[in-house]
């Protein structure tokens, strides 16, 4: 049975595009969950000022974290402790 963690919070289309793109080359399954209408807003005007939180398996977390620091860094983790 497949359990579905938290991964992280994207703030801009911009991380999220580019920690989807590092899951996706890593082979990593995620799924995104957009917050108030930023889905509508994404496909109205291609952005949303909402952010959207990145999950992906909890089999694969760790492996996740790996891929996502290498291409945004720690401190998009940190940004998320603080919040």
């Amino acid at each position: 049975m497949e359990e579905i963690v938290f991964l992280m919070k994207a703030y801009s289309d911009l991380e999220r595009g580019i920690a989807t793109v590092a899951l996706e080359d890593a082979g990593i399954p995620y799924s995104l969950k957009d917050y108030e209408s930023g889905n509508y807003m994404r496909l109205i005007s291609g952005g949303s000022i909402y952010g959207c939180e990145i999950y992906v398996d909890s089999q694969d977390y760790e492996e996740a974290v790996d891929v996502i620091i290498g291409v945004l860094g720690p401190g998009i983790f940190e940004k998320q402790e603080n919040e």
